[in-house]
């Protein structure tokens, strides 16, 4: 069985490119002949003739070429297909993974005035693949409102839960608790209902700090203005440690006390199972997954959340970490969706 994963390449930058490369690892394990192909360069090594200094991969991913895709009769295509190779995916049995949230492809079209398509063009890849993933139960349900029966399956977003464990350095915080946000923004991922919870968090927690990793150069003038000109000085006076993109967030998941997923709709991001498998409790708008439940942009809501689940950890830290894990561990791990989902998809290709 050979399997070509279409992707960008964007380590520490791209949770797409993580989730491809997870895969393509485990699907190696499991015996599968996968292949990782970057969808922008067609030839990995004369690339890198080209850019000296540059890196295209790491030594166990070994990127192949475009002309090696075509002798895998499966494309699974994460980030789209090289124009060039349309007319050869005809020849292809074709797996879109739909890696983003539906909520954020019609918000993106609408801010844009209709001039993009986004969410339409994914309605059009559903339906002209062979066969689309969702990832989460959430985006499953409404994706396979607009294709036939069958057309759209669900395998689990899942990690390399051996890459990420509450064994390891840790960064030592202060805050106490320390409640860590390390997720990218965007318009179903707010971190702003946190940053105006923390006055509130603050004035029952006194010693409680906000830790912000994992910030885009972009927003930094945003996130500015959003904590430093508020008048109640405890705004400004909760934050601990805020840090640009970071290419480890292990040690933070491992110090902090409590993670935040910002997601309006509580679906866990790839950063939710990281902190999870670390042992990090989290907190979220929705999920069975989740330690405590706030409202979507309920700032006092969220402020009760992180004020009562601290007040169980603190109790029991060693046991909120185990649970965390050990929930982690039966939901999160590649190995299970491969052997569950995706060899099962595969085998369904004719």
């Amino acid at each position: 069985m050979k399997a070509a994963h279409f992707s960008s390449y964007a380590p520490h930058r791209s949770g797409l490119f993580e989730a491809a490369k997870d895969l393509v690892l485990a699907e190696r394990a499991a015996g599968i002949d996968s292949l990782f192909v970057n969808m922008t360069v067609a030839d990995p090594e004369k690339h890198l003739a080209e850019c000296p200094g540059g890196t295209l991969g790491e030594a166990s991913l070994n990127p192949s070429t475009w002309e090696e895709a075509k002798d895998a009769y499966i494309w699974v295509v994460h980030r789209g297909i090289p124009a060039e190779l349309l007319e050869e995916s005809k020849k292809h049995y074709t797996i879109m993974a739909i890696h983003g949230g539906p909520e954020h492809m019609v918000m993106y079209d609408i801010e844009n005035s209709g001039n993009k398509q986004s969410f339409n063009s994914h309605i059009n890849m559903i339906n002209n693949y062979s066969k689309a993933v969702a990832l989460n139960e959430h985006d499953f349900q409404i994706w396979k409102l607009y294709a036939d029966p069958g057309q759209v399956v669900l395998i689990e977003d899942s990690i390399d839960i051996s890459r990420y464990s509450p064994e390891g350095y840790a960064w030592e915080f202060h805050g106490l608790p320390a409640i860590l946000y390390a997720d990218i923004s965007r318009n179903i991922k707010l971190p702003f209902t946190l940053f105006w919870a923390m006055p509130g968090v603050h004035r029952k927690l006194s010693k409680a700090r906000l830790e912000v990793y994992g910030l885009p150069f972009a927003e930094i003038n945003t996130f500015r203005n959003t904590m430093v000109r508020g008048y109640d000085i405890n705004l400004l006076g909760t934050l601990e440690s805020v840090q640009l993109i970071t290419s480890d967030l292990r040690p933070m998941m491992r110090g902090a006390h409590i993670g935040v997923n910002p997601n309006l709709s509580g679906v866990r991001s790839r950063v939710t199972m990281e902190m999870m498998a670390c042992g990090l409790p989290v907190i979220a708008t929705n999920g069975d997954y989740a330690i405590k439940h706030y409202k979507a942009y309920g700032t006092e809501e969220l402020e009760r959340a992180i004020c009562t689940a601290w007040e169980e950890i603190e109790k029991d830290m060693k046991g909120a970490c185990e649970k965390a894990r050990a929930y982690a561990l039966e939901h999160f791990d590649i190995k299970k969706a491969v052997e569950t989902g995706w060899i099962p998809l595969y085998e369904e290709a004719k």
